[in-house]
C-alpha cells in the first residue's frame, strides 16, 4: 500500500468511495485532512444510466451463479471500474465475487487478493 501511495497520479476514486470514506470520520480535522487526500487523487467519471444498468446485470448475474453480493453499492463500483479499465483496490469479498462472473481486475495489493474463488 505505501508503494502506492507514493505516486497518487496512479490511483483514482469514486463519488461512492468518497462518501463512504467520509462517512467513517470522527473528527473535522480527521475529516478535512482525508478529504484533501482522497480529493488529490484522480475521479473517475460519474456512473451514467449504462453504468447503473451493467451494476444490476452483474448482481443478477451473480445470484444467477449463486454468489451472494450483499451491495449494490459494490456492483455499481464494479460497473465503474471495468468501464474504465482499471484495477480495484478493496478489502470486500463481493469484490472478489464479481470478479468471478466479470472482467473486474483486483489489484494484487488488495486483502483478498485472486486466487481460487468461493462462494
Amino acid at each position: 500500500m505505501d508503494a502506492l501511495l507514493e505516486d497518487p497520479s496512479t490511483l483514482a476514486t469514486t463519488g461512492l468511495v468518497v462518501c463512504e470514506v467520509l462517512q467513517g470520520i470522527r473528527t473535522d480535522a480527521e475529516g478535512a485532512r482525508v478529504e484533501r487526500s482522497l480529493l488529490s487523487l484522480t475521479l473517475l467519471p460519474e456512473p451514467s444510466l449504462g453504468t447503473y444498468r451493467r451494476a444490476a446485470e452483474l448482481f443478477r448475474v451473480a445470484r444467477r451463479r449463486g454468489r451472494t453480493i450483499r451491495s449494490t453499492i459494490d456492483c455499481i463500483l464494479a460497473a465503474q471500474c471495468i468501464e474504465a479499465d482499471v484495477e480495484i483496490l478493496h478489502g470486500d469479498r463481493d469484490f472478489d465475487r464479481i470478479a468471478a462472473i466479470a472482467p473486474l481486475r483486483i489489484h494484487p495489493s488488495s486483502p483478498h487478493p485472486p486466487g481460487p474463488r468461493r462462494r
